[in-house]
């Protein structure tokens, strides 16, 4: 089976009135970003596999629980439920996961608050090469560089899903603020 090894970066801006330390927060608050997946119909903490990696050891584990289309066009009988492992390991900039998806699908995510908050933090130093993936000049933004090892044949329906799931974290992130705001 020829496995394909695919690395990106997307950015995502962050509206300005979202501190930093809620999008954080938001980003630790791993319910939030699993069922982000529109797939997703269930997950569970659970202990750390045996095998597991000795650095993804003492990370959070979940079993997720999804639903895929095997069949395309006849519904629910064209579909099955799938379950796999994740780790999530929180980081003072972020998040950091690794998914054991079935089919050999194998998925690195760090998610990273990065830039400055306006008003709060002065304007930072871009790195090389980011210009071009629209990272904003002012205000947070949320890169997310992924990393996906999975059959050649998979690569893009994978990177579709996690496309999807990033506009719905920042859209999640922002009906957070704003339900805070409003007391």
């Amino acid at each position: 089976m020829l496995r394909k090894k695919e690395v990106y970066t997307t950015i995502t801006p962050i509206p300005g009135f979202i501190p930093r330390q809620l999008a954080i927060d938001i980003l630790h608050s791993h319910s939030e970003v699993i069922t982000l997946n529109p797939l997703v119909l269930d997950h569970k903490p659970i202990k750390a596999p045996r095998d597991a990696a000795a650095d993804e050891y003492y990370s959070t584990w979940y079993e997720i629980t999804e639903r895929v289309q095997f069949i395309p066009g006849i519904g629910k009988m064209g579909s099955g439920k799938i379950s796999f492992n994740g780790c999530f390991h929180d980081m003072p900039w972020g998040l950091q996961t690794h998914t054991y998806a079935p089919m050999n699908i194998d998925i690195r995510i760090k998610y990273r608050i990065d830039g400055n908050q306006p008003g709060v933090e002065p304007p930072h130093q871009p790195e090389i090469g980011m210009a071009g993936l629209g990272v904003p000049v002012d205000g947070l933004y949320l890169r997310e560089d992924i990393e996906i090892r999975c059959n050649v044949t998979m690569t893009s329906f994978v990177r579709t899903q996690l496309k999807a799931a990033s506009k719905e974290m920042v859209s999640r992130i922002i009906k957070k603020a704003e339900l805070l705001d409003a007391g």
